[in-house]
């Protein structure tokens, strides 16, 4: 990559290698994209979100998955207000307690319709 006067590192418009590719990344249609696959779901530690914002923050990422996909969730204790507000939420969600404590549960909530 050549860098011209102000030193910046970048090309200001200068076509390189790099930039067309990225062209040809930003243009590629959204169809061309796979959904992940979420067979083995990721756990999610509900501690490392702000309690002031954790309900909120789940049930976001709950609203946003399509039917089928689940979000499996690590609390210091059973979620019953958390799965309370997920029943409020559009569509229909089932969950499968997979660990019941002492120390943490283990919570799988997956979309069932939307």
């Amino acid at each position: 990559m050549s860098q011209h006067t102000c030193g910046c590192g970048h090309d200001h418009g200068e076509k390189t290698e790099k930039a067309e590719e990225a062209k040809a990344k930003a243009s590629t249609s959204a169809s061309a994209y796979k959904i992940l696959d979420t067979s083995e779901d990721e756990i999610l530690d509900v501690h490392a979100i702000p309690h002031f914002v954790r309900h909120a923050a789940i049930l976001g990422a709950l609203a946003s998955l399509n039917p089928g996909f689940a979000l499996t969730i690590k609390a210091g204790h059973l979620p019953a207000p958390l799965l309370a507000q997920v029943e409020q939420l559009p569509g229909s969600f089932a969950y499968e307690v997979l660990v019941n404590g002492p120390e943490f549960w283990l919570v799988k909530i997956t979309r069932e319709s939307l």
